[in-house]
Formats: structure tokens, sequence, C-alpha cells
């Protein structure tokens, strides 16, 4: 094992208005003047990250760069010496590092927990301690990244003994699959919203805004919670007759050069969606001046709109704690009172009333899945999901299929409603061949197909068949006496060529280069899936009518 006095790995990022960069990764120790240390402090406090006038303060107070404050008392019974190493700690990966005002103050409060369960350090009680981490639950084990990096980053014969210790014990860097919401509860969710967008005028629309356009945006864009909070007012723009949006993206800003590929800041939206935002901006303008509000969720609004009263008086714009008070008010007030649903944990959904909860960070992860359904481009996606790796996306694939089989179901119920005379235009499949206008005859005024396993609604049969199989084209109608073994055939098939794609998938990720060879992939996946939907689909109404 080896010695950790040479400190904590850092990635220091640099650039100038010429847009040059410079990524430094090295060793970062305690080893440092306390002139420099004071020196860092400084800095940080002219850059209003640090908003305390003195270094020596007990507490200091963080500023976020929405002007959220996050606090840290540096307490430590141990006196002055184990409070001072903390202070270093945080320097350096504040004004180093550069890390994240709010995972810095986390990190501190989770040493400053765990250094007296080492009896700070006590070389006699690595045993006890060993045995006791061993036992930690999940939530718990979070703290030992960071009291491991702090130990890397003081050195010594102890820290050693003990940062040892934590290398034995599983982290949690990579967590299970992200639990998602039943397919219906979220299309239920999306037409409540919809809805109340369509029925209520601006004032009343205005208290709820933030959550309007939130679900608008990221249920067709891949966003983090946090990008759609700091929108500007002027974030949205019209060119040669197309509708855009601006959203700077917060993910791993200062290692952006170690992307494979760009990070898409500019997304081209439906005009309905320009058409919200713009209104908003409108409405708002009205309130205040034009200049008066930089954000378009600005504090300033949202205490006129929702009665928002954050506890930082000096925060500009809304953060999640602000956002997730308005999430639960329109739960409570919208959904539940005028809607008349009920609002269920996961998994505890019974009947048509209920909806499961749709968290904030979920709607994130369903963009990425619709559009992987939808045969996207995986590197396009990986661009527009602000991945670092395109592996990423292969942990998406679960999900995939869990909706997938959803799908399936509600397919059904509509061919069971009307009779076949389906629309896939408003199934929203991703596949271009099954999104075409099916042709609506009696059934047996229509041609068998070859076989005789159903028959075709195309006015120029079979001159204009594209598929390998009547079942996957929109005008086929199968013969209700096709067998089972005939659908199970077909899922078999489509199972195999499903994860021969995957692998062929992941062979690719081994090379970037050829956006040719993964746009045919993307286009392959969706309509495997969408072959997917329908296979089960049937198979379920067969199921059904014996």
């Amino acid at each position: 094992m080896g010695a950790v006095t040479d400190g904590m790995d850092i990635t220091e990022y640099m650039e100038n208005g010429r847009q040059e960069y410079l990524l430094m990764r090295y060793k970062a120790a305690d080893n440092l003047s306390d002139e420099k240390y004071r020196e860092m402090f400084h800095d940080l406090r002219s850059e209003g990250i640090l908003v305390n006038e003195r270094y020596d303060d007990e507490e200091w107070v963080l500023r976020g760069n929405n002007g959220r404050k996050f606090y840290v008392k540096f307490d430590m019974d141990r006196g002055a010496a184990w409070n001072n190493r903390l202070k270093h700690f945080a320097l350096i990966k504040l004004d180093v590092e550069k890390a994240d005002v709010h995972s810095t103050s986390v990190n501190v409060k989770r040493i400053m927990k765990e250094l007296p369960v080492t009896d700070y350090l006590n070389a006699d009680m690595i045993p006890t301690y060993r045995e006791r981490i061993g036992k930690y639950d999940r939530s718990r084990r979070m703290y030992l990244p960071a009291l491991g990096e702090f130990l890397e980053f003081i050195g010594g014969k102890d820290a050693e003994a003990y940062a040892d210790v934590i290398r034995g014990v599983p982290q949690v860097y990579s967590s299970k699959s992200r639990e998602l919401p039943c397919y219906e509860s979220i299309l239920l969710f999306d037409y409540i919203i919809n809805d109340f967008i369509q029925r209520t005028n601006m004032e009343e629309k205005a208290r709820y805004y933030p959550v309007l356009i939130w679900w608008k945006i990221s249920s067709v864009i891949p966003l983090r919670p946090c990008e759609v909070y700091q929108l500007p007012k002027d974030c949205i723009y019209e060119k040669s007759g197309k509708y855009y949006i601006h959203i700077e993206r917060v993910k791993n800003k200062y290692k952006r050069k170690q992307y494979s590929t760009p990070v898409i800041k500019d997304f081209e939206i439906r005009e309905d969606i320009f058409c919200l935002i713009r209104d908003y901006i409108d409405y708002i303008n009205k309130i205040l001046d034009a200049d008066e509000a930089g954000y378009l969720f600005s504090i300033r609004i949202l205490k006129e709109t929702a009665g928002i009263r954050p506890k930082d008086e000096d925060v500009e714009r809304i953060t999640h704690v602000t956002m997730q008070t308005i999430y639960n008010h329109f739960k409570k007030e919208v959904i539940e009172q005028e809607y008349g649903y009920h609002m269920v944990p996961l998994g505890q959904k019974k009947d048509g009333n209920d909806i499961e909860e749709v968290k904030m960070g979920d709607v994130r992860h369903l963009a990425i899945i619709n559009l992987m359904m939808m045969g996207y481009n995986p590197l396009y996606i990986m661009e527009l999901a602000g991945h670092r790796k395109l592996n990423t996306q292969m942990g998406y694939y679960n999900h995939v299929d869990t909706f997938a089989t959803a799908k399936s179901h509600m397919l059904k119920e509509m061919i069971k409603r009307t009779g076949n005379n389906l629309d896939f235009k408003d199934y929203d499949s991703g596949d271009f061949v099954i999104q075409k206008k099916l042709l609506g005859a009696s059934y047996y005024g229509l041609p068998l197909v070859y076989d005789g396993k159903g028959r075709c609604r195309s006015r120029d049969f079979p001159y204009e068949c594209v598929c390998t199989e009547c079942i996957f084209c929109p005008h086929f109608i199968p013969d209700r006496n096709l067998s089972k073994e005939y659908y199970d055939a077909l899922k078999e098939e489509n199972e195999k060529d499903m994860e021969a794609l995957r692998m062929e998938l992941k062979l690719l990720m081994q090379d970037y280069t050829d956006n040719k060879k993964f746009e045919e992939m993307g286009k392959k996946i969706g309509v495997s899936l969408n072959k997917k939907i329908l296979i089960n689909a049937y198979r379920h109404l067969w199921e059904e009518r014996e």
C-alpha cells in the first residue's frame, strides 16, 4: 500500500478570456504556510464564495453561485490544530480545485462527524474502527470517501493506517439504477401538467410556473434540475423559423475538456414550449423592470407570484429547496385537490386514481430513456445529457426494457378500444414506420397477407411491403387465430436481436470516431424496441382472448 503523505489528488482547471485552458493534475498536501492559506481565504472572499471577514472565525459562511449560503462550524473538541487542518482542506478544495460549495460544506461536516469515531486517528482504535465501518449502512458509508481524501491531504503514519482501512470498505460510487415511477403515472402526470397549462389563466399558472416549465423542458431535454433553476431570463430565441433555448451545463464545469465531445448548450425546442416561456417572460416584465430580474426564476418574482420567502434574503434565483416547496404545493393543490388524484410512493399504486410520485431528478432519466426508445444516436444522447462517458447510458437499459413493457400494455388497451383502427401518431412511437397513419376499412374487405396470418389495410398491397414480418407493419391486422407459438417465436427472436445490438454497441464504445455507425446503431435499437412493444401488445391480446 503506497504512502498517503504525497497528498490527495487534485485536478486544477485554468482558463482565460480567449478560451484557452490548462488542466493540471498533481498531489496536494497540507504543507503550505499559514500565510498562503490566509491568502486563499481572502481570494475566496473577494470572489464572494466566502462571506466572513476573518479567517479565524469559528463559523464560515460559504455562498454558492445562486446566492444560497452554507454554514460550516469548525468546533472540533480537540483544539485549533484539527480545526485548522479542516480549514486548509476546505480552502484547497474551493480555491484550487474549484469544487462545488455545497459538496465541500457537506464533506467537511462528514469528516468532522467521522473523526471522533477514530478517536482522532488513535492507532489503538484501528481494529475497532475496521469492525465498526464494516457494519455501516449505505448512507453512513458515504462519509468514508470524504474522510479518506482528508487523510491523504494531512498525511502521516496514523492517517495512512486509517486510509488503508477505509480502502478496504466497498464504496458507494456506483449506485444501483434509479427507481422510476410506472409509465402510467408518468403519462397521467404529463396530462395534468398540459391540461392545467391549457385551461388556466396567467395569474393561476404564475404560482407554479417553475414546475410547469421544468417539466416541459426536462421531459424532452435531459437536464439536471439545477440547470433549469439557473436559466437566465433571456434564455430563449428564434432563428430561421425555429425555436431555441440556451442552457448552461453545470456538471464537471472545471473538467469539461475531459469530455470526448462538446457539451451542447443550445437546444431546439417546440413552439409550444417557446410560447410558454415567452408568455412567462412577458408577464414578469410587467411586474419588474426588464433589467431587474436577471434569472427566469428570480426570487423577487416568486415572492410576488408564489409567496416565496427564502431564508437568505440575498439569494437571487430559485434554489432546490424553494423549487421543492413550489412542487409540493403543486402536488397538493393541483394534482390532489383540483384533479382528485392521490400521490403515492413508488410501488404503492393500487388503482387508476393513484399516481406514483415523480421526483425532480426522475425527469432527466425519463428524457434519456425516451431518446433511446426513439432511436437517437447514442453519441447525441450523451452530448444532450452531458455525460462524460458513453458507458453511462448502458445503465439505462434496464429502465428501457421496463418502459417498453409498460408501453406494450398501453398499446394493447388502445388496440382494444379502437378495434385495430389505431393511429400510431397518438401512441408516440419512435419507429418511423409505425408512425404512419393507419387506413381504416372493413376487415373482411381487406386482402389476406401471403401467409394467411391476417389482412392488410394498404391500398397498394403487396407493393408497399417494407417489413420482414407483417406484424411490424402499420397496415397489418392480425388474425385472431394466430398461435401463441408465433408470438413467442417473434419475442425470442427480438430478444436475441436486442442482446446482439447491446453487444455491438459495447464494441462500438471502444472507438468514438465513427459517428455514422453510432447513428445506425441508435436507429436499430429504436426499431427493435418498438418491435418489442408491438409483439408484447399483440401477445397480451391473444392471452386475454384465450
